[in-house]
């Protein structure tokens, strides 16, 4: 996620992450809309997650699903990296599972 955060806010925000007391109530503020913007960006408008392909795949409740022909995504030269790429929801990303060849581990990957 790209963000766009002068230098004393992400130095308060370092801050803050590190257990660092920051008292400018002014630069929390700043700090508590940036965070919750970045969060409402990562949803739709429905409230559901939109992610690339990659991210579902790394994430646990795919670890252990390996695609083998990604029939379910575009796949003619630039358009199979922008369908790849392309943030989509969870029931979207399970639907094009359904019509690619994919084989499940044994094991969840780490």
């Amino acid at each position: 996620m790209d963000i766009n955060i002068d230098n004393a806010l992400y130095k308060n925000l370092r801050d803050a992450v590190t257990g660092k007391v920051v008292h400018d109530r002014d630069v929390l503020e700043r700090i508590r809309r940036e965070i919750i913007r970045r969060l409402e960006d990562s949803f739709n408008s429905n409230n559901e997650l939109k992610q690339s392909t990659s991210k579902w795949l790394a994430s646990y409740k795919y670890s252990n699903v390996r695609i083998l022909d990604p029939d379910g995504w575009n796949r003619e030269g630039e358009t199979f990296r922008e369908s790849w790429d392309e943030k989509i929801t969870e029931f979207e990303f399970e639907s094009r599972l359904c019509t690619s060849t994919i084989q499940l581990l044994k094991e969840q990957r780490e």
